[in-house]
């Protein structure tokens, strides 16, 4: 009996969560579209040898079920025998990431669109962990109710 109105607030919860993520996503998209042409800009008018662009760049990924929101380093000339060309994950704080973490070695250009971007980035992770959680509760309830009318029968 229960079971219907638990289902219907996951529901709700993954309507929400498609919500964020394509706000997410539509925040990323922009990041890349300054990021790069900032660097294409760079390259084309800076001497050879002299390009500081910018080698940091936000995902979105879906793992079992959650959003992450994550930030790589593309960084050029890495050492040994890497064929990837995804970048490198730059790990996250036990507070989340800061822009220090970040944009470490970034230009000034790019700490800026790190920082804006970083900003609004850890809002859309707080509220997709609470949801991420809340749907995990509930699925949760639903499994014991399961169980218990399973029992009763």
């Amino acid at each position: 009996m229960y079971i219907k109105f638990l289902q219907t607030a996951i529901d709700g919860i993954e309507k929400q969560r498609s919500e964020l993520e394509g706000m997410a996503v539509e925040l990323i998209d922009e990041y890349w579209l300054e990021w790069r042409m900032k660097n294409a800009e760079l390259k084309k008018y800076s001497k050879p040898g002299e390009f500081l662009g910018g080698e940091v760049a936000p995902r979105a990924v879906t793992r079992t079920g959650k959003l992450y929101l994550e930030w790589l380093r593309f960084s050029p000339g890495r050492l040994g025998k890497r064929s990837k060309s995804w970048g490198d994950k730059i790990p996250e704080g036990v507070r989340g990431y800061s822009a220090d973490s970040i944009a470490s070695r970034s230009p000034d250009w790019e700490r800026e669109l790190i920082e804006r971007t970083e900003k609004e980035l850890a809002l859309l992770r707080g509220v997709i962990t609470v949801l991420h959680e809340s749907k995990i509760k509930l699925n949760r309830q639903i499994r014991n109710y399961i169980k218990k009318e399973i029992q009763d029968a």
